[in-house]
Order: structure tokens, then C-alpha cells, then sequence
């Protein structure tokens, strides 16, 4: 029984940090972010939903889910005060968490088609929102397609998944706003796919600490996983493979397609850093360094929303 105690105390402090630091974040100016407080609950209410829907997602692949899976997201994503604000990469990044599951799911659990449509159904959706994740279509593709022996069967179920979001909006556009408007839908969507804004942007410093931190941490994870490889389940190979092609794809986008320093983009590239992280720092080896990473990126997490009030 009183083993249960420090696990509890564990968990409640951390909640309470958790929510000290959402809320400092919820005080820091943002000028072009929406306000008020509809806003705020709802961006709250998506980022708790995507560190559930991370935990549940890494019980399907990994023996290794814990409490700690929601904690680095939310800590990661609440550190940009404009991802306390509702915006449209909110409900892209809900619907990019249930294609994760389910491409995943096709991948590592069972090649299933209804897997497959439903995670490049939910990926078109997101794409409708947030564009440039339309770009993700073809390597994802490529990177599952070797999971079925049925390839034409497999690349239809696919395109349809994938288009469906776009027939829908497109009929209702139809309904409300005639033909014109739908003809207009394939190159605004173009527009958005197409917008590049290449470039280093003038992050301030400890914001950039903290992202070459997150960097430097996803990485010493990365080769942790790969290392491992060999001693994971069939499951755990297969989703971890995916896992770390889809982090680096998303990176990528994140440095080409964002307009300012400002964009939430830490609401869609966390949720497969989230569970690399994860399966990183449940390990038990490598205690110092973990131990190291963990305490310089609270110092970081902290001293950059201090920052931010300066």
C-alpha cells in the first residue's frame, strides 16, 4: 500500500507544475492570437485530449505507456503561448492523432483497410485545415505499402481516404455557395500546400535553447530506439520505424512552411516526438543522462516563460 503514495505525490505535483506553467502561459501577451476565454478552454481541452489520445495510442504499440506520456506533451506544446489559444492547428492536430493511430495501427497491428482509409481520411481532413500536411501522403504511402500483397486494392483504398474530406467539403461548399466556389477549392488548397517561407527565423534565445534541447533529446531517443530494435516486438518495430520517419518528415515541414515564430507547429510535430521521448525516459539504463536532459529542460521551460514576462 504505501508504495502507491510516492507514485501519487509524484503525479500531483507534477499536475499542479503542469498547470502553473499552462497558466503563466495564458498571461504572456499574444498579440494576433485569438482571445477570451472560450479560446483558452478550448485549446486546453485539445491539448489534454491529445496527451489521452498519445497514452492510448502508445498501449496499442508499446508495453511502456505511462503517465508520462501526456505530461512531456502538454509541457512541450504550452511552452509557444500561442498554442494556449485556439487556432486552426488545434483541430488539425486532434485529427492528426487519429491517423497516427490508425496508420500505426495498419502498420504494426493488422493491415486492415478500414485502418487504412479511416488514418488517410482523418489526414485529409487535417490537411483541409493545415495544407502543408497534405505533403505527408506520399511517404506515408510509401512507407505502409509493403504491409498488404494487394497494392492496387491498397493505393484506391488510400486515394479515396484521402479524398473523401475534400468531396465533402466540396458538396457542402455546393450546397451553400454554388459552382464557383467549388471550382475555387483545388487551388486555395494549392495556395496553402504551395506557401513556402524558407528561412531562420529570430527566435529569442531561450526559446531556441529549448527547441535545439527537444532536438538534441528526440535524437539521444532516437538512437536509443534504434539501438533497441532488434529487442522490441514485432508491434513495437514496425510502429517505432514509422514513429521516427513521421518525426522528421513533420520537422522538416515545420522549417519551410511556417510564416513567423509564432505557429503552434509544436501541436502536430509533438505527438510523434511525444512517444519517442516516452519510450526513451521509461527505459532503464542511461539514468544519468536522463536525469541531465530531464532537469536542464525544466531550467529552459521555465526560464523561457520568465522570459517571456521580462
Amino acid at each position: 500500500m504505501n508504495r502507491t503514495h510516492p507514485g501519487f505525490a509524484t503525479v500531483s505535483a507534477g499536475l499542479l507544475l503542469l498547470a502553473a506553467y499552462y497558466a503563466a502561459g495564458l498571461f504572456v501577451p499574444t498579440p494576433g492570437a485569438t482571445t477570451g476565454a472560450l479560446s483558452a478552454v478550448g485549446a486546453a481541452a485539445v491539448i489534454l485530449f491529445n496527451g489521452v489520445g498519445l497514452l492510448i495510442t502508445s498501449h496499442n504499440v508499446s508495453v511502456k505507456a505511462t503517465v508520462l506520456v501526456p505530461f512531456i506533451y502538454i509541457a512541450l506544446v504550452a511552452a509557444n503561448p500561442f498554442a494556449l489559444h485556439a487556432s486552426l492547428f488545434h483541430p488539425a492536430s486532434v485529427l492528426m492523432l487519429g491517423s497516427i493511430f490508425f496508420y500505426l495501427s495498419f502498420c504494426a497491428l493488422q493491415p486492415s483497410l478500414t485502418y487504412l482509409v479511416l488514418s488517410f481520411f482523418l489526414l485529409g481532413a487535417a490537411g483541409l485545415f493545415v495544407p502543408p500536411l497534405l505533403w505527408l501522403f506520399p511517404f506515408l504511402l510509401l512507407l505502409s505499402i509493403g504491409r498488404t500483397h494487394e497494392k492496387g486494392k491498397y493505393l484506391a483504398t488510400a486515394l479515396i481516404g484521402l479524398a473523401l474530406p475534400l468531396m465533402i467539403l466540396a458538396a457542402v461548399t455546393y450546397l451553400r455557395s454554388g459552382t464557383d466556389a467549388v471550382l475555387a477549392l483545388p487551388a486555395t488548397l494549392w495556395t496553402g500546400m504551395t506557401d513556402v517561407h524558407p528561412g531562420i527565423r529570430p527566435f529569442p534565445a531561450t526559446t531556441l535553447a529549448r527547441i535545439l534541447l527537444t532536438l538534441f533529446a528526440t535524437l539521444v531517443a532516437v538512437v536509443y530506439i534504434v539501438k533497441n530494435l532488434n529487442t522490441y516486438k514485432t508491434v513495437q518495430f514496425l510502429a517505432f520505424i514509422r514513429l521516427i520517419a513521421l518525426a522528421a518528415l513533420l520537422s522538416v515541414m515545420a522549417l519551410i512552411f511556417p510564416r513567423d515564430i509564432h505557429t503552434p507547429c509544436g501541436l502536430i510535430i509533438c505527438l510523434p516526438v511525444t512517444l519517442l521521448l516516452n519510450e526513451f525516459f521509461v527505459s532503464r539504463s542511461n539514468h544519468r543522462q536522463k536525469l541531465v536532459l530531464a532537469v536542464a529542460a525544466l531550467a529552459l521551460l521555465i526560464a523561457e516563460r520568465v522570459s517571456q514576462f521580462i
